[in-house]
């Protein structure tokens, strides 16, 4: 059936609306322009032997450790900071589709049903003369009320307030993303990092106990010497000395390996037990790559880390606010309208005397607001400074990071080269300290000074083994290895399609 609505001036209202709509070009505030990246031509410390960035995805392969991809394959999957880091981006990725949603109409429909006992003694009915001339019993005290009411109101953007509260949550959302690489960079890093001195510990361990060893049997030699009178006894005190010395280090190279295979099982979110497993038995320190391919230029592969993406991104979410807030200088027009029925009889709905309703135009000026206004819009604008400078910090810190691990690889190695030689003369010269000592030719001294001094070099070429890998992960983190944007992208399509799939099942 076809109803009139005679209170809807439609043709009036339509005109204004269209007017609205095609005056909805104007965005104020300042748009957001990429920052150029102020970096030198090319790193001091690495001007030609850093990894590149096709290198940079999958750096942990280049140490050819089956035991570290496993490990890095279950923190990907388990690590309990990555959870948290995408949950985050889903919250992000949540707000930013309720800023989208103001584009719409906001709508509410509502329905209810009042019971109403009206009173007797009120001036009213004692005017009408209930009570008095008309019985109380005559009286219908009670009434329903039925009523169903469909409210909505739309803000034309004329200003731009919504598209710069969209612009801003969409840069909050990829912030998130690069957060969440960020972590990914970091925990990688910090796994490789802990692996690689687990590997250490087992090898300095199995290198003290090798050293005692020997130096038992060196200080058995010692009493055999004594007991047949070709030695002295400040031989043997010594001799079970420099054992005893070797064993005290022992067990606190045990306990270095059970803290840091903690430390891996936190990493790996693995019960500590499991993670032995995966560990197996006592490993090398893993290899560093013989040559590594040229660096590239400092400013794409500086594009890479994750922090700096993030950084840029709260750049252009705090500018896009500062539109926000220039929006509430000007009027506000929104179109509202509500369409309705009310009755005292649920029969009576059908009615058209039942149908209540209003449409139209509205205009809204808060403008004695406008000093306040001015002082929200100078707020945004020191946030963007402030998210600017904080941008500007975090390139210079990824610059003198970059330079830091890249030169502390260069000297590693130089010093691991050095210490290849030493422990080779000390080796050397332990086994003709022994051969001289038999002969009588060389005290027994002489010997312990060699065996300690071979001891040291030993563990310390041990530990600078450890400390070039270490440095070759601090590069390929400070170079933002571990992460590409395609990484992001396919991450971003996840994450939204497990977002689809938990909204259709109620996840």
């Amino acid at each position: 059936m076809n109803r009139k609505f005679p209170f809807m001036k439609t043709t009036s209202t339509l005109t204004l609306l269209g007017a609205l709509l095609a005056s909805t070009a104007c965005v104020v505030g300042p748009d957001y322009e990429p920052a150029e990246l102020d970096v030198p031509a090319q790193f001091v410390e690495a001007p030609g032997d850093t990894p590149d960035a096709a290198s940079l995805e999958q750096w942990w392969k280049t140490f050819n450790d089956p035991v570290l991809d496993a490990l890095v394959a279950e923190t990907l999957a388990a690590n309990d900071d990555l959870h948290v880091a995408f949950a985050r981006l889903n919250e992000a990725r949540a707000l930013a589709g309720q800023s989208r949603t103001q584009w719409l109409p906001d709508a509410s429909l509502s329905a209810g049903h009042t019971y109403r006992r009206q009173s007797l003694t009120t001036p009213e009915m004692e005017a009408a003369g209930v009570g008095r001339t008309v019985p109380r019993s005559s009286v219908d005290r009670d009434s329903d009320f039925f009523d169903t009411t469909f409210d909505a109101q739309w803000e034309a953007d004329l200003w731009g307030r919504v598209r710069r509260s969209v612009e801003a949550a969409d840069a909050t959302t990829q912030a998130r993303l690069e957060d969440m690489s960020a972590v990914r960079v970091s925990v990688l890093g910090e796994l490789a990092a802990n692996y690689i001195r687990y590997r250490e510990t087992q090898t300095r361990l199995a290198l003290n106990e090798r050293l005692l060893a020997s130096q038992r049997e060196t200080l058995r030699l010692t009493r055999v010497r004594f007991e047949q009178g070709a030695g002295d006894v400040l031989d043997v005190h010594r001799g079970e000395a420099l054992v005893a010395t070797t064993e005290a280090s022992i067990p606190a190279l045990r306990a270095r390996e059970a803290e840091l295979a903690a430390a891996l099982s936190v990493l790996a979110a693995q019960p500590i037990g499991q993670l032995r497993e995966l560990l197996g038995p006592a490993g090398v320190i893993p290899a560093v790559p013989t040559e590594l391919s040229a660096a590239g230029v400092p400013a794409d592969l500086l594009r890479r880390r994750p922090d700096l993406r993030a950084a840029e991104q709260e750049l252009r979410a705090a500018i896009a606010r500062i539109g926000m807030e220039k929006a509430d200088y000007y009027p506000r027009f929104t179109l509202s309208g509500s369409l309705g029925w009310t009755a005292t009889e649920m029969g009576s709905f059908n009615a058209d005397s039942s149908l209540t309703g209003g449409f139209g135009p509205r205009v809204s000026w808060a403008f004695l607001n406008i000093p306040e206004v001015r002082k929200r819009v100078e707020a945004a604008g020191a946030r963007a400074e402030a998210s600017l400078a904080t941008y500007q910090k975090t390139l210079r810190v990824a610059v003198a990071e970059v330079e830091t691990a890249a030169a502390g690889w260069r000297e590693e190695e130089s010093r691991h080269a050095a210490l290849e030689r030493a422990v080779e003369h000390y080796r050397k010269s332990v086994e003709l300290s022994r051969q001289r000592y038999t002969a009588g030719e060389e005290s027994y001294l002489d010997v312990l000074d060699a065996e300690r001094q071979r001891l040291d070099a030993e563990n310390s070429l041990a530990t600078s083994a450890a400390e070039r890998a270490r440095q070759l992960v601090a590069l390929y983190r400070a170079l933002g290895g571990g992460w590409t944007p395609e990484q992001a992208e396919a991450e971003t399509e996840t994450a939204e399609s497990d977002s689809t799939v938990d909204s259709k099942t109620g996840g």
